[in-house]
């Protein structure tokens, strides 16, 4: 199985404010259409204890909620690579997370995201989430189906 990496570089940088939040990454989309199986964060200092990654949809209108994980506990002040997940993703979708209070996730100051109070698990108009000049370090592995030689 091959693999192509959507998200940002994992970079200390600074950190996203959080508090029972999700964030959508609209700096950079999924390259292809596969399934998300791994994901890797650079939590921040308090830790999130209820972090979970996210794929939405932008149909234009609405972010269309597609899949998330489970919620991971994660190290502080470091990368925690390789959470797993399975979520079937298609070309252009967008990685997002949530974050439970009072929690932070490292961040570059170049970038473009949203944000809207809540784990959001449905479908929500586009007009009702806030801008951020932020992209968050996030990355994960889409993995495809490579046929045999």
């Amino acid at each position: 199985m091959a693999y192509q990496i959507v998200g940002n570089d994992l970079v200390l940088g600074d950190t996203y404010y959080s508090d029972n939040v999700t964030i959508i990454d609209l700096t950079s989309s999924f390259p292809g259409r596969g399934i998300l199986k791994l994901f890797s964060v650079y939590a921040g200092d308090p830790t999130p204890t209820a972090f979970k990654i996210k794929v939405f949809r932008d149909d234009g209108t609405n972010y269309v909620f597609i899949g998330e994980s489970p919620a991971y506990s994660l190290s502080a002040l470091q990368i925690n690579a390789d959470l797993r997940c399975w979520i079937a993703a298609e070309k252009n979708d967008l990685l997002g997370f949530y974050v439970d209070a009072a929690r932070y996730v490292r961040a570059t100051s170049s970038g473009s995201s949203v944000h809207k109070a809540g784990d959001i698990i449905t479908t929500s108009l586009k007009s009702g989430w806030g801008s951020l000049t932020r992209k968050p370090s996030t990355q994960g592995k889409i993995f495809t189906r490579v046929a045999p030689l």
